[in-house]
């Protein structure tokens, strides 16, 4: 149903404009030129933004970093009914291993491990539907209670999904804020690393 909600609203915006026009003596052809641009401003227009987070988890580097390179694993431990596996390639968290996922709006994701220094460190790229993608730098490093997790997103994306990011920041912060807590959970329970979960 989601992968519908673009085309519908799409379409239902240009039969506005195209009854706008009609109501105002606009020429039809010159509202739906100038909506086409519109759209196309939205769409393939870039917009790059930077966020960087730390948080320190119970777990080892080691557990912190099978969890961020097995993608098997990881959707084990944070379930998603949004996402499903399409293929994976190579060695997890190898330099050049990837992975593709079907999101929710229909939209293949793509990740590739661009490099990686385990289990201190691994940086991957993410492409995904229009312009989307992103680089991102996870390093682990322990302290006192655990690993503290640092990362650091670049992310370049449409114009249209920069500004829908407010409305979508409540959003977003709950499910972080979800799966931090499915993580704590599965590093207590003391399951990583137990030799099957994963393959």
């Amino acid at each position: 149903m989601k992968r519908l909600l673009f085309p519908v609203l799409f379409g239902a915006i240009t039969f506005l404009a195209l009854w706008a026009a009609t109501q105002f003596g606009i020429d039809p052809n010159f509202a739906i030129g100038t909506w086409a641009l519109i759209v196309a401003i939205l769409i393939f227009v870039p917009m790059r933004v930077t966020t960087e987070s730390s948080t320190v988890f119970p777990g080892t580097p080691e557990q912190l970093f099978e969890l961020a390179s097995d993608i098997k694993l990881s959707l084990q431990v944070l379930p998603n009914q949004r996402r499903r596996l399409l293929s994976v390639t190579g060695q997890p968290g190898q330099p050049g291993s990837n992975y593709a996922l079907m999101t929710g709006f229909g939209g293949v994701m793509t990740t590739t491990v661009v490099s990686s220094d385990p289990p201190r460190k691994i940086v991957v790229h993410i492409t995904g539907p229009w312009i989307n993608n992103s680089d991102v730098e996870r390093t682990y490093t322990p302290v006192a209670g655990g690993t503290l997790l640092e990362a650091r997103v670049r992310q370049r994306m449409a114009l249209l999904s920069w500004l829908r990011r407010p409305a979508f920041k409540r959003g977003a912060e709950a499910e972080a804020a979800r799966a931090n807590a499915l993580i704590r959970d599965y590093l207590a329970a003391g399951v990583a690393n137990t030799g099957g979960v994963g393959n």
